[in-house]
């Protein structure tokens, strides 16, 4: 198979160890290092193909870190698919996601699911709304995680990704959201 973009050349924009590639992730990150070259900006991308499993891995991490666990002690031990009630058909994992998202973390469920608390976004209570699973999931988005230093947020990013979309309308980026808590830009390509 031929290679058409390889970012692991990349100096601006890297690749962190680990992270599965995708052929439609690769072209847009190939054609953003550039931009990042031309600001002097090094900046790495943390996430690009994941699959439910590392999902939900990434749900337990983070509540562990806010002690969520404690309130949802399943989500310590639970699979993807395991239920917590079969009357209702809902996952294991489900109170200690919908926990997150009350709290302002921004977290894809690992399968289709309805949010179980207040969850506000753009103005609205998505409360009883299903979310789907990540685009990571198909692979055809990535996250660019902030910088060190002195300004360990994804701000800059957002300039910058900003100007390579005004500078190349057809540089592959549909849309972004800045991440704020999860402390990334989430870049959706295709």
């Amino acid at each position: 198979m031929k290679v058409i973009a390889d970012p692991t050349n990349n100096k601006w924009l890297t690749l962190a160890p680990g992270v599965t590639r995708t052929p439609i992730t690769d072209m847009v990150i190939v054609a953003l290092e550039p931009t990042f070259a031309k600001r002097q900006h090094k900046a790495t991308v943390t996430s690009i193909l994941r699959k439910p499993e590392d999902q939900l891995r990434i749900i337990r991490e983070e509540c562990i870190k806010r002690g969520i666990d404690k309130e949802f002690p399943e989500i310590l031990t639970c699979s993807v698919d395991s239920i917590s009630n079969l009357k209702t058909g809902v996952y294991a994992w489900q109170g200690a996601w919908s926990r997150l998202l009350n709290k302002g973390f921004i977290v894809s469920p690992p399968k289709a699911a309805v949010v179980l608390f207040d969850y506000w976004k753009n103005g609205k209570n998505k409360k009883g709304e299903i979310i789907q699973p990540s685009g990571h999931f198909l692979g055809t988005c990535f996250d660019i995680g902030g910088r060190g230093g002195l300004d360990d947020t994804p701000a800059d990013e957002v300039e910058i990704i900003s100007d390579a979309m005004a500078g190349n309308p057809k540089i592959g980026i549909r849309s972004f959201l800045l991440e704020r808590k999860n402390n990334c830009l989430h870049i959706n390509v295709g």
